[in-house]
Protein backbone atom coordinates (compact mmCIF):
# COMPACT_ATOMS: atom_id res chain seq x y z
CA UNK A 1 0.00 0.00 0.00
CA UNK A 2 1.48 3.36 -0.77
CA UNK A 3 0.05 6.83 0.73
CA UNK A 4 -2.57 6.96 -1.69
CA UNK A 5 -4.22 3.09 -0.74
CA UNK A 6 -4.01 4.42 2.60
CA UNK A 7 -5.79 7.76 1.64
CA UNK A 8 -8.77 5.96 -0.08
CA UNK A 9 -9.10 3.45 2.99
CA UNK A 10 -9.66 6.25 4.98
CA UNK A 11 -12.03 7.92 2.80
CA UNK A 12 -14.44 4.48 2.50
CA UNK A 13 -13.75 3.92 6.09
CA UNK A 14 -15.76 7.23 6.84
CA UNK A 15 -18.24 6.14 3.80
CA UNK A 16 -17.82 3.38 2.03
CA UNK A 17 -20.60 4.18 -0.09
CA UNK A 18 -19.35 7.17 -1.78
CA UNK A 19 -18.96 7.54 -5.09
CA UNK A 20 -15.82 6.66 -7.23
CA UNK A 21 -16.47 9.72 -9.01
CA UNK A 22 -16.37 12.02 -5.94
CA UNK A 23 -13.05 10.09 -4.85
CA UNK A 24 -11.23 10.59 -8.01
CA UNK A 25 -11.75 14.25 -7.92
CA UNK A 26 -11.16 14.68 -4.84
CA UNK A 27 -7.60 12.47 -4.86
CA UNK A 28 -6.83 13.88 -8.82
CA UNK A 29 -6.80 11.13 -10.39
CA UNK A 30 -9.40 9.04 -12.95
CA UNK A 31 -12.19 6.69 -11.55
CA UNK A 32 -11.09 3.90 -13.62
CA UNK A 33 -8.14 4.64 -11.57
CA UNK A 34 -9.84 4.67 -8.10
CA UNK A 35 -11.56 1.67 -9.38
CA UNK A 36 -8.61 -0.43 -9.62
CA UNK A 37 -6.76 0.77 -6.48
CA UNK A 38 -10.12 -0.44 -4.58
CA UNK A 39 -10.33 -3.73 -5.89
CA UNK A 40 -6.76 -4.55 -5.29
CA UNK A 41 -7.33 -3.70 -2.20
CA UNK A 42 -10.14 -6.15 -1.87
CA UNK A 43 -8.24 -8.70 -3.72
CA UNK A 44 -6.03 -8.48 -0.92
CA UNK A 45 -7.75 -8.82 1.53
CA UNK A 46 -7.15 -5.82 2.96
CA UNK A 47 -10.56 -4.54 2.77
CA UNK A 48 -12.37 -7.96 3.76
CA UNK A 49 -16.05 -6.19 2.96
CA UNK A 50 -17.80 -2.78 2.82
CA UNK A 51 -20.56 -2.72 5.66
CA UNK A 52 -23.27 -0.77 6.45
CA UNK A 53 -24.28 -1.12 10.42
CA UNK A 54 -26.23 0.52 13.26
CA UNK A 55 -24.07 2.87 15.31
CA UNK A 56 -23.04 1.58 18.33
CA UNK A 57 -24.88 4.78 20.04
CA UNK A 58 -27.65 4.19 18.22
CA UNK A 59 -29.03 0.98 20.23
CA UNK A 60 -26.91 2.63 23.27
CA UNK A 61 -24.05 0.10 23.20
CA UNK A 62 -20.29 0.61 24.20
CA UNK A 63 -17.17 -1.77 23.50
CA UNK A 64 -14.35 -3.07 25.70
CA UNK A 65 -11.38 -4.75 24.51
CA UNK A 66 -10.83 -8.22 26.22
CA UNK A 67 -7.25 -10.06 26.49
CA UNK A 68 -6.96 -13.49 26.14
CA UNK A 69 -4.70 -16.38 26.37
CA UNK A 70 -5.51 -19.25 24.80
CA UNK A 71 -5.32 -22.72 25.52
CA UNK A 72 -2.58 -24.91 24.33
CA UNK A 73 -3.64 -26.71 20.95
CA UNK A 74 -6.63 -23.94 20.58
CA UNK A 75 -7.91 -24.23 16.92
CA UNK A 76 -9.86 -21.53 14.67
CA UNK A 77 -13.16 -23.10 15.16
CA UNK A 78 -12.88 -22.47 18.63
CA UNK A 79 -12.15 -19.06 17.77
CA UNK A 80 -15.39 -19.46 15.41
CA UNK A 81 -17.37 -21.17 18.17
CA UNK A 82 -16.71 -18.10 20.78
CA UNK A 83 -17.83 -16.14 18.34
CA UNK A 84 -21.00 -16.72 17.98
CA UNK A 85 -21.58 -15.11 21.27
CA UNK A 86 -24.05 -12.06 20.18
CA UNK A 87 -21.95 -9.67 22.16
CA UNK A 88 -19.01 -10.75 20.30
CA UNK A 89 -17.62 -8.66 17.85
CA UNK A 90 -14.12 -9.56 16.46
CA UNK A 91 -11.25 -12.02 18.05
CA UNK A 92 -7.91 -10.97 16.92
CA UNK A 93 -5.08 -14.64 17.69
CA UNK A 94 -1.67 -14.32 17.63
CA UNK A 95 0.90 -16.73 16.30
CA UNK A 96 0.72 -18.19 20.26
CA UNK A 97 -1.32 -18.12 23.11
CA UNK A 98 -2.35 -14.25 23.02
CA UNK A 99 -5.26 -12.94 21.84
CA UNK A 100 -7.64 -10.39 22.25
CA UNK A 101 -11.57 -9.99 21.49
CA UNK A 102 -13.69 -7.36 20.76
CA UNK A 103 -16.79 -7.33 22.81
CA UNK A 104 -20.06 -4.52 22.68
CA UNK A 105 -22.33 -4.27 25.42
CA UNK A 106 -25.47 -2.42 26.72
CA UNK A 107 -25.54 -2.63 30.31
CA UNK A 108 -22.76 -4.16 32.96
CA UNK A 109 -25.25 -7.46 32.94
CA UNK A 110 -24.15 -8.20 29.36
CA UNK A 111 -20.68 -7.21 30.12
CA UNK A 112 -20.50 -9.55 33.09
CA UNK A 113 -22.68 -12.37 30.64
CA UNK A 114 -19.88 -12.03 28.25
CA UNK A 115 -16.73 -12.47 29.81
CA UNK A 116 -18.52 -14.94 32.12
CA UNK A 117 -18.68 -16.78 28.74
CA UNK A 118 -15.64 -16.19 27.27
CA UNK A 119 -13.64 -17.97 30.83
CA UNK A 120 -16.19 -20.91 30.60
CA UNK A 121 -15.55 -21.31 26.82
CA UNK A 122 -12.81 -24.04 27.36
CA UNK A 123 -10.92 -22.35 24.95
CA UNK A 124 -9.53 -19.56 27.12
CA UNK A 125 -6.67 -19.73 30.07
CA UNK A 126 -6.88 -16.20 31.64
CA UNK A 127 -9.00 -13.17 30.21
CA UNK A 128 -8.79 -9.20 31.30
CA UNK A 129 -11.28 -6.86 30.54
CA UNK A 130 -10.56 -3.35 29.63
CA UNK A 131 -13.47 -1.03 28.76
CA UNK A 132 -12.99 1.68 26.16
CA UNK A 133 -14.25 4.99 25.65
CA UNK A 134 -15.69 5.25 22.13
CA UNK A 135 -13.37 8.13 19.78
CA UNK A 136 -14.32 11.68 20.23
CA UNK A 137 -16.65 12.39 17.53
CA UNK A 138 -18.44 15.64 16.38
CA UNK A 139 -22.43 16.31 17.64
CA UNK A 140 -23.16 16.23 14.56
CA UNK A 141 -22.24 12.70 13.79
CA UNK A 142 -24.32 11.07 17.06
CA UNK A 143 -27.40 10.14 16.50
CA UNK A 144 -30.25 12.11 16.81
CA UNK A 145 -32.80 9.98 16.57
CA UNK A 146 -33.79 6.63 17.91
CA UNK A 147 -34.45 3.04 16.28
CA UNK A 148 -38.01 4.31 16.17
CA UNK A 149 -37.50 6.52 13.49
CA UNK A 150 -36.20 3.78 11.52
CA UNK A 151 -38.94 2.64 8.75
CA UNK A 152 -39.94 -1.23 7.65
CA UNK A 153 -38.26 -0.56 4.34
CA UNK A 154 -34.68 1.01 6.29
CA UNK A 155 -34.57 -2.57 8.08
CA UNK A 156 -35.07 -4.36 4.79
CA UNK A 157 -32.33 -1.62 3.15
CA UNK A 158 -29.69 -2.46 6.04
CA UNK A 159 -30.03 -6.37 5.47
CA UNK A 160 -28.73 -6.49 2.31
CA UNK A 161 -26.44 -3.79 2.93
CA UNK A 162 -24.85 -5.64 5.61
CA UNK A 163 -21.53 -6.76 4.43
CA UNK A 164 -22.34 -5.78 0.94
CA UNK A 165 -22.01 -2.04 1.72
CA UNK A 166 -21.49 -0.38 -1.90
CA UNK A 167 -24.44 -2.76 -3.60
CA UNK A 168 -25.83 -0.54 -6.72
CA UNK A 169 -28.85 1.67 -5.63
CA UNK A 170 -30.84 0.28 -8.49
CA UNK A 171 -30.50 -3.46 -6.85
CA UNK A 172 -30.45 -2.25 -3.40
CA UNK A 173 -34.10 -0.69 -3.92
CA UNK A 174 -34.91 -4.06 -6.53
CA UNK A 175 -34.16 -6.27 -3.02
CA UNK A 176 -35.65 -3.56 -0.46
CA UNK A 177 -39.13 -4.01 -2.60
CA UNK A 178 -38.95 0.17 -2.98
CA UNK A 179 -37.82 2.44 -5.23
CA UNK A 180 -34.83 4.15 -6.42
CA UNK A 181 -35.83 7.29 -5.07
CA UNK A 182 -36.81 5.92 -1.81
CA UNK A 183 -33.81 3.99 -1.15
CA UNK A 184 -31.71 6.83 -1.32
CA UNK A 185 -34.29 9.14 0.50
CA UNK A 186 -34.13 6.58 3.39
CA UNK A 187 -30.34 5.76 3.13
CA UNK A 188 -29.46 9.68 2.93
CA UNK A 189 -32.45 9.95 6.47
CA UNK A 190 -30.35 7.65 8.45
CA UNK A 191 -26.86 9.04 7.70
CA UNK A 192 -28.34 12.48 8.54
CA UNK A 193 -29.87 11.48 11.58
CA UNK A 194 -26.68 9.73 12.99
CA UNK A 195 -28.04 6.04 13.44
CA UNK A 196 -25.58 3.94 10.96
CA UNK A 197 -21.86 3.86 9.48
CA UNK A 198 -20.81 3.23 6.09
CA UNK A 199 -17.45 1.65 6.76
CA UNK A 200 -15.27 -0.82 5.65
CA UNK A 201 -14.17 -4.29 7.62
CA UNK A 202 -10.07 -3.98 7.34
CA UNK A 203 -7.46 -6.75 8.10
CA UNK A 204 -4.26 -4.76 8.99
CA UNK A 205 -2.96 -7.67 8.98
CA UNK A 206 -2.71 -7.62 5.23
CA UNK A 207 -1.55 -4.63 4.88
CA UNK A 208 1.71 -5.26 5.53
CA UNK A 209 3.23 -8.80 6.22
CA UNK A 210 0.80 -10.21 8.59
CA UNK A 211 1.73 -9.38 11.72
CA UNK A 212 0.12 -6.35 13.63
CA UNK A 213 1.18 -5.04 17.04
CA UNK A 214 -1.16 -3.94 19.82
CA UNK A 215 0.94 -2.32 22.49
CA UNK A 216 -0.36 -1.48 25.64
CA UNK A 217 0.81 1.81 27.13
CA UNK A 218 -0.02 3.82 30.47
CA UNK A 219 0.49 7.21 31.15
CA UNK A 220 0.08 9.54 34.57
CA UNK A 221 -3.29 11.17 32.78
CA UNK A 222 -4.93 11.29 29.82
CA UNK A 223 -7.65 13.05 27.82
CA UNK A 224 -9.81 12.90 24.37
CA UNK A 225 -6.68 15.92 23.76
CA UNK A 226 -4.09 14.07 24.80
CA UNK A 227 -5.06 10.62 23.11
CA UNK A 228 -5.53 13.45 19.70
CA UNK A 229 -1.90 14.82 20.07
CA UNK A 230 -0.55 11.24 20.54
CA UNK A 231 -2.46 10.48 17.72
CA UNK A 232 -1.68 12.70 15.17
CA UNK A 233 1.97 12.50 16.04
CA UNK A 234 2.49 8.60 15.68
CA UNK A 235 0.62 9.07 12.23
CA UNK A 236 2.94 11.72 11.36
CA UNK A 237 6.34 10.37 12.47
CA UNK A 238 5.13 5.92 11.01
CA UNK A 239 2.26 6.48 8.72
CA UNK A 240 3.39 3.62 7.39
CA UNK A 241 2.68 1.01 10.44
CA UNK A 242 0.88 3.24 12.81
CA UNK A 243 -2.50 2.47 12.36
CA UNK A 244 -5.25 3.92 15.74
CA UNK A 245 -5.73 4.24 18.82
CA UNK A 246 -7.92 2.96 22.18
CA UNK A 247 -8.44 4.63 25.49
CA UNK A 248 -9.42 2.39 28.22
CA UNK A 249 -12.07 4.13 30.12
CA UNK A 250 -10.99 3.39 33.64
CA UNK A 251 -7.49 4.09 33.73
CA UNK A 252 -4.93 5.92 32.03
CA UNK A 253 -4.11 3.65 29.30
CA UNK A 254 -3.64 3.42 25.62
CA UNK A 255 -3.88 0.57 23.23
CA UNK A 256 -1.55 1.68 20.16
CA UNK A 257 -2.01 -0.70 16.66
CA UNK A 258 0.74 -0.94 14.54
CA UNK A 259 1.75 -3.10 11.29
CA UNK A 260 4.74 -4.65 11.13
CA UNK A 261 6.78 -6.44 9.16
CA UNK A 262 8.73 -8.39 11.65
CA UNK A 263 9.47 -9.15 15.18
CA UNK A 264 12.84 -6.65 14.80
CA UNK A 265 10.17 -4.40 12.89
CA UNK A 266 8.25 -4.32 16.08
CA UNK A 267 11.41 -3.58 18.44
CA UNK A 268 11.88 -0.54 16.24
CA UNK A 269 8.64 0.92 16.56
CA UNK A 270 8.40 0.40 20.33
CA UNK A 271 11.96 2.38 20.54
CA UNK A 272 10.68 4.89 17.96
CA UNK A 273 7.54 5.31 20.97
CA UNK A 274 10.04 6.10 23.74
CA UNK A 275 11.91 8.43 20.92
CA UNK A 276 8.26 10.10 20.04
CA UNK A 277 6.63 10.29 23.72
CA UNK A 278 8.85 9.74 26.84
CA UNK A 279 6.25 10.14 28.66
CA UNK A 280 4.45 6.54 28.03
CA UNK A 281 5.26 3.30 29.17
CA UNK A 282 5.02 0.34 27.10
CA UNK A 283 3.67 -2.41 28.97
CA UNK A 284 3.04 -5.67 26.47
CA UNK A 285 2.22 -6.13 23.08
CA UNK A 286 0.55 -8.59 21.27
CA UNK A 287 1.27 -9.53 17.57
CA UNK A 288 -2.17 -11.26 16.10
CA UNK A 289 -1.67 -12.91 13.09
CA UNK A 290 -5.93 -14.21 12.50
CA UNK A 291 -8.05 -11.96 12.48
CA UNK A 292 -12.23 -12.88 12.64
CA UNK A 293 -15.13 -10.80 12.57
CA UNK A 294 -18.47 -11.97 13.69
CA UNK A 295 -22.00 -10.93 13.50
CA UNK A 296 -23.24 -9.45 16.50
CA UNK A 297 -26.60 -8.55 18.84
CA UNK A 298 -27.05 -5.59 15.89
CA UNK A 299 -28.12 -8.35 13.54
CA UNK A 300 -30.24 -10.04 15.78
CA UNK A 301 -32.40 -6.53 16.52
CA UNK A 302 -32.53 -6.38 12.40
CA UNK A 303 -33.89 -9.24 12.27
CA UNK A 304 -36.40 -8.94 15.08
CA UNK A 305 -37.84 -6.05 12.87
CA UNK A 306 -37.83 -7.82 9.58
CA UNK A 307 -39.77 -10.78 11.51
CA UNK A 308 -42.02 -8.15 13.22
CA UNK A 309 -43.24 -6.59 9.81
CA UNK A 310 -43.95 -9.91 8.51
CA UNK A 311 -46.21 -10.81 10.86
CA UNK A 312 -47.52 -7.43 10.34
Amino acid sequence: MDALDRALLGDLSARCRVSFTELAKKHGISVNAVKKRVQSLVDSHVILAFDVQLRLEAVGASFALVTLTLKDGWTRDQLMELGKHPLINAIKAGFGSEAFAIVLYRNNEELTGVMDAIRSSGLVASAELYPLLSPPVSRSELPSEGLDAIRQVDWRILKHLRLNGRMPIGKLAKLAKTSVPTARKRLEFMRSKGLIYETVIVNPGAVSKGLVALVSVSLASINNETQYLIDRKLAGAMPESYWLSWRVADRPLLFLIFEAESTKDLMTIQERLKELVPVLTVSWRIVAGLWEYFLDFRDEIMEEHLRTSMLG
